[in-house]
């Protein structure tokens, strides 16, 4: 009997400005160094699977307790990483498809030494028909017994699972007490400046200031930056976006990145 093809790699590519990488620079400027850690093991777990992993509550477990995170701050980091599009989240089949096209990208770079076919479920392949080598094969039915979500490495009894998530719901709720003290201390002006490219007026700050002042500041420079993305650098376009996030019941990043989650969109 044949063994099973092996879908994940050994080793993956690293690019050697990575740390010089905008994206990087504001994630370890708004979450230290635990979040830069936080992202290159999600692209570790991604790679040991292939091109992408399905994401649920236990594969959020085993990442706290990898790396010994709160589960606020791994839900705040992953809407960051939506957010900046370092990661993409995907539903498929009601599951939560963690990839990106970066990902996919230095996946096929890895696995042209390979001299050999490489399916892919073309529900998660992100990359265009251009861009796609030859020896890449888009399915529509990847073997299903391949659930390649990383199960629980560690048999905790309920008693202890429960604990855990206890003292990791006391770090978060500690976390979240520290981020809406620092509201107040929040430079408005400099976060309008870093997504808009230029300084507000008299006028837009106090509108900012109002905004930060009735807002998460996260959820704020985050409206700030998808009114970027669309090239509508207006506080008015921004305050749309929170508008649409509140209507959806999201005020916060945690509840940016269930949203994202559970429906696929940002």
């Amino acid at each position: 009997m044949a063994r099973p093809i092996k879908k994940g790699l050994m080793y993956f590519p690293f690019d050697v400005d990575f740390f010089s990488d905008k994206k990087i620079k504001a994630l370890k400027v708004r979450y230290n160094g635990d979040g830069v850690m936080f992202y290159l093991y999600m692209l570790t777990e991604i790679y040991r699977e292939g091109y992408y992993i399905r994401w649920d509550e236990d594969s959020e477990d085993n990442a706290m307790n990898d790396l010994n995170l709160s589960e606020g701050f791994i839900k705040q980091v992953m809407a960051f990483f939506f957010s900046r599009s370092l990661l993409t989240s995907i539903l498929v089949n009601g599951d939560t498809v963690i990839t990106s096209p970066a990902i996919q990208r230095r996946y096929q770079e890895a696995c042209k030494g390979l001299k050999r076919q490489i399916d892919v479920n073309c529900e998660i392949w992100l990359l265009g028909t251009d861009e796609t080598a030859s020896f890449i094969k888009l399915t529509h039915n990847e073997d299903k017994s391949n659930k390649n979500s990383r199960l629980p490495e560690k048999n905790h009894s309920l008693s202890e699972k429960n604990h855990t998530k206890e003292m990791k719901g006391n770090e978060t709720k500690l976390h979240d007490t520290k981020q809406n003290d620092d509201n107040n201390a929040v430079d408005g002006s400099a976060i309008f400046k870093k997504n808009f490219g230029y300084s507000p007026t008299d006028a837009e700050k106090e509108r900012l200031s109002l905004l930060l002042s009735q807002n998460d500041s996260e959820i704020v420079e985050y409206a700030l930056f998808q009114s970027a993305e669309k090239n509508k650098k207006t506080l008015a376009y921004a305050m749309g976006v929170l508008k649409n996030l509140a209507k959806e019941g999201v005020t916060n990043m945690e509840q940016l990145a269930e949203y994202h989650m559970r429906t696929g969109k940002v």
